[in-house]
């Protein structure tokens, strides 16, 4: 079952998310893609070259988007590699962090000794 918050599921704000990226993406293309014709319209009225520079202007942009998304998708597996590699280093340092089944009442009792001394 997926956790709810507020009442909603993740899965339901993970679709939301990917709707709100592709409508802001889509928006930022209408918008850049719209901006190269008019601009192109002003200088000139020869129809072709007018459809050759859109044309050139959707191709660019795909090209960027796509780049843009290898490099992001690159970089955050990279540091998620890096962030467990990190993480078995520490716990070969120290064995003794495989028997812990919760770090949470550690926290929470680090926190109640920080209130107490305060």
């Amino acid at each position: 079952m997926t956790e709810t918050k507020h009442g909603l599921d993740a899965s339901f704000n993970d679709r939301l998310n990917i709707l709100r990226a592709g409508v802001l993406g889509a928006n930022d293309g209408i918008i850049s893609i719209a901006g190269v014709v008019i601009g192109v319209a002003s200088a000139t009225s020869n129809l072709w070259i007018i459809f050759l520079s859109g044309l050139s202007a959707i191709l660019a942009g795909a090209f960027s988007m796509a780049g843009g998304e290898y490099v992001s998708v690159s970089t955050q597996k990279d540091t998620e590699e890096a962030a467990v590699s990190r993480e078995q280093t520490l716990l070969d340092r120290d064995p003794r962090l495989h028997a812990t089944p919760s770090m949470w009442p550690i926290f929470k009792m680090g926190n109640v000794k920080r209130l107490l001394k305060s």
